[in-house]
This record gives C-alpha cells, structure tokens and sequence, in this order.
C-alpha cells in the first residue's frame, strides 16, 4: 500500500493511538452533552474508517467515534455498529478470497469460531439490556481510551 511507503508505520499506529485517546477523553468529558455531531461527518468517518480498516484491519475506531458523538441511543448504535461490520466483514472475505489470499485452512478457522462469536452476541444482547444509556456511553468512551493507550505504549 502506497501510504506504507510514504509514512513510517509506527508513526501511523502512534496517530491511530493518540486520535483514540482523544475521543474517548473528549466523550467522557462531555457525557452525551456536547453538540450532537452532524450526519455530514459520516462521509469523512466513513473514509478514515475505510483507509485504517485497510492499513490496521479494523476502521472500527472511527465508526465508533461518530456514532458516539451522533448520541445514537444504545439499540441504534449497536444496530447500526454491527451492521457496518458485518457488511465490512463479508466485504473482505469476498474480496480477499476472489483476490486467491483466502484458503480452504481459514474457512475451516472460521466455522470453528463461529460458536464462539454466537456467545459473544448472546453475552453481549444481555449485558447490553442490564446497562443503562450512560453506562453504555461511558463504556464505549473507556474502550476506545484503553484502546489507544494499548496502542500508544504497544
């Protein structure tokens, strides 16, 4: 990828790092209510979620970073988050297998976690049913601040 040979790696994981760690000081500091974040922002999030999806494997940071400020209620935002990455997702497998990088060894990796994923989800709807709209706010700000510390001193 061009941008790899433009820009040190590092340098790229280190700005990942320090955009996550501004957000997630920035959402807990506002605690749903700051502005509203306009649904223009969806273009540009969408892009740098698509362009570090492509360098890191996940654009999900900045998915979550305007979701969370668009103050979406929690059964809209996991609605939405999880239908970016299943359509994500489905995207990559179906590029990357037509592209010959996918092989028979990964699908079988697949299905074998497929019941792992199926409990996650199940876990995850109860969790998410107990927690209240501030709690879930605030916990999505605490992920993507561990998130980009982890990243930051990786």
């Amino acid at each position: 990828f061009w941008l790899f040979r433009l820009v040190d790696a590092e340098w790229l994981v280190k700005t990942l790092a320090l955009f996550l760690i501004g957000v997630g000081i920035y959402q807990l500091r506002s605690d749903g209510n700051g502005q509203r974040v306009s649904a223009l922002w969806a273009l540009p999030a969408g892009g740098f979620g698509g362009l570090v999806g492509t360098l890191f494997g996940t654009g999900g940071p900045f998915y979550v970073a305007y979701l969370h400020g668009r103050q979406l209620d929690k059964v809209a935002f996991r609605a939405t988050f999880s239908t970016i990455f299943l359509l994500d997702g489905a995207n990559r497998i179906v590029s990357y297998a037509l592209a010959g990088f996918l092989n028979e060894r990964f699908f079988g990796i697949l299905l074998w976690l497929a019941p792992t994923m199926a409990l996650g989800v199940f876990v995850g709807r109860h969790l998410h049913a107990d927690i209240s709209q501030k709690t879930f706010r605030r916990g999505i700000s605490i992920l993507l601040l561990l998130s980009g510390s982890i990243l930051l001193f990786k």
